[in-house]
């Protein structure tokens, strides 16, 4: 169903509908200019990498959870996510996309590839931790920091400006999604990680279906480990093999649907053999401190 590769054979960015060459032509120039910023000449280099004749992409991990390291990553796999995710949130051909992550990590990969081959127009801007809102879009994505500093300096109408907004990368704190409740748009917390190609899973933060449950997008089934951590089964995505995580999570029924985060299974305090999750704690107390 969402690996159907796409023909490719016109784009828009910037309100603008480019052919394949012409989109070709406007890679080499942005990534030759010298007025271009570094940061833009990364978008224009991952657009050409993704449309060239190989079948992988290279790709870097964070490091958020270890030592940051490449992966090779089947760009048919990465066509299936962004399927899934605009399957998911009911995204549209011409739609208003706005990028506003770095290109070298998978987030913002993935928004370009979600625009290719979902026929988004396709606008970017400097990632920032308040990155310039100057429209209205129909979808993004950013980091929890992102969006609490954008509220931080009182920017909350911007915010609101994006009709279909995605939050990932991090837990979000209590602070923050408190404020999040009361926007009119549609915010969701996103879980995933470079592995699955940003995400496969979601909930939503405000509106009649907030949840502080995550549902699997389709496609995506789940188990849980012997030590209660989870494991992904999306073979759209990872292949054949199971994905085992190091995330403790809880299951909100038996079919292994609705799952949260407890925490990390290397983080569990093991006190006089009662099993302690920092983050589980932390989220207790943060309401009150």
């Amino acid at each position: 169903m969402y690996n159907k590769v796409a023909a490719y054979q016109s784009f828009m960015i910037e309100g603008k509908t480019l052919t394949r060459r012409q989109i070709s032509t406007l890679c080499l120039y942005k990534e030759n200019e010298a007025g271009t910023a570094s940061w833009e000449k990364e978008i224009f280099s991952f657009i050409r990498d993704f449309l060239s004749a190989s079948k992988t992409i290279r790709v870097t991990t964070s490091g958020s959870t270890g030592p940051p390291k490449t992966l090779r990553i089947k760009k048919e796999n990465m066509i299936y996510s962004a399927r899934m995710t605009g399957h998911y949130l009911e995204l549209k051909a011409g739609d208003k996309t706005l990028l506003c992550l770095p290109v070298r990590y998978i987030a913002g990969k993935m928004m370009i590839v979600r625009a290719l081959v979902l026929g988004l127009d396709l606008y970017y801007v400097q990632p920032s931790v308040h990155p310039a809102i100057n429209r209205a879009y129909d979808f993004s994505a950013m980091t929890p920091m992102q969006a609490a500093h954008i509220l931080e300096d009182g920017d909350k109408d911007s915010l609101s400006l994006i009709r279909k907004l995605i939050l990932g990368g991090g837990p979000i704190p209590f602070s923050l999604e408190k404020k999040l409740i009361s926007l009119p748009n549609e915010i969701h917390h996103t879980y995933g990680m470079t592995e699955t190609l940003s995400h496969i899973a979601m909930r939503r933060i405000n509106g009649p279906e907030r949840s502080e449950w995550f549902t699997p997008l389709s496609g995506i089934s789940l188990s849980q480990g012997r030590k209660h951590n989870l494991i992904i089964h999306a073979p759209g995505i990872t292949g054949k093999k199971d994905l085992v995580t190091h995330d403790i999570v809880e299951f909100a029924d038996e079919d292994y649907r609705r799952f949260r985060i407890i925490g990390r299974k290397d983080h569990v305090i093991n006190s006089g053999g009662i099993k302690i999750s920092p983050e589980e704690m932390e989220r207790k107390f943060e309401s009150s401190i």
